[in-house]
């Protein structure tokens, strides 16, 4: 399990042996996705629905503390083992945290565009999105899985049951905390 790229890269368990190689076989200027068969060589080391739908996700939330930051990923280590992505911290998400310039609930932010052009270098989540681009048949999948998201799992009415859930569900731990803690 590896979390980050760059300066903030951390190795939480196992070793980054593979991730690296993965990367550097990954970044060679002469590699390109545009065949289906250059597109087996990607789909042969991540698991590409697992990607698409992590992806999908952290747009859909708008997450602005992503894509350099807060990226968690494992692969078994097994021969045909795939890269996996998780998940996680979503407090600069849905307009949630408005100081700092982020999360200012305007509708003109794009968030897919942020993570197509990352305003800096080496955001490896950026790297291997740019790569699948590269491929119609990915391009074309990714957007209907989009619409397929955005007509279940992403509508309204459910997102909004879901937070409320989990609203309902931590209430009384954030009380509890409070009394314990004092903040």
């Amino acid at each position: 399990l590896s979390e980050n790229d760059g300066s903030l890269f951390e190795q939480i368990t196992g070793d980054s042996i593979a991730w690296f190689q993965f990367l550097s076989d990954m970044r060679r200027t002469s590699r390109r996705f545009d065949t289906d068969s250059a597109f087996a060589w990607m789909t042969q080391r991540i698991d590409i629905d697992n990607f698409t739908d992590y992806i999908l996700l952290e747009v859909f939330a708008d997450n602005t503390d992503w894509p350099a930051n807060n990226v968690r990923r494992f692969k078994e280590r097994r021969v045909d083992g795939k890269w996996k992505w998780i998940c996680y911290d979503f407090d600069f998400t849905f307009g949630l945290l408005t100081s700092g310039g982020f999360n200012t609930s305007d509708a003109t932010q794009n968030a897919l565009q942020r993570v197509l052009n990352p305003p800096f270098p080496g955001v490896s989540t950026a790297e291997i999105l740019q790569k699948c681009f590269q491929n119609v048949k990915f391009r074309q999948k990714f957007a209907n899985r989009m619409a397929d998201f955005l007509n279940t799992a992403f509508t309204p009415t459910r997102v909004q049951g879901r937070i409320e859930g989990f609203k309902n569900l931590y209430a009384p731990e954030i009380d509890r905390h409070r009394m314990r803690w004092g903040t």
